[in-house]
């Protein structure tokens, strides 16, 4: 509405599903409270953290351009890293999509998923901007 950039981030934890069939449920479920605390203990004042399914997260940064939303998530994926989990390591995947005219809710959903998909598609513990995946296809 006014015109200032903003991004989406969606964030998905690396091999969920061997956490929960490794170490049951309940830890599963701490994993994702533990992941969510760490997102808006990171996050700025005006970012807006949300789980969006099963293990992945969405993280709304206003006025926020592809340059500095990439910072924000490479900071956050090296953070959630480097922290102490009770099952050894954590990491995630993460995908972004800066909002441009064009878009809607939906298509800025998409692009940050593609993104998403192809950090796991290079190895997980990683982050795409959709943008990357242009200008790869220029």
């Amino acid at each position: 509405r006014d015109q200032a950039p903003f991004s989406l981030c969606i964030l998905d934890i690396d091999h969920f599903k061997n956490v929960n069939d490794t170490y049951g449920h309940q830890m599963g479920d701490y994993v994702l409270e533990k992941l969510a605390s760490i997102l808006k203990s990171q996050s700025r004042k005006e970012d807006i953290v949300a789980r969006y399914g099963g293990e992945e997260f969405i993280l709304l940064l206003p006025n926020t351009d592809s340059s500095d939303a990439t910072a924000i998530a490479e900071s956050l994926r090296q953070f959630i890293a480097s922290s102490t989990w009770e099952i050894g390591s954590i990491t995630v995947s993460i995908g972004i999509a800066t909002f441009e005219a064009t878009d809607i809710d939906i298509t800025l959903l998409e692009k940050a998923d593609q993104a998403l998909y192809a950090s796991k598609e290079q190895g997980r513990n990683r982050v795409t901007h959709i943008m990357d995946l242009s200008e790869k296809l220029l």
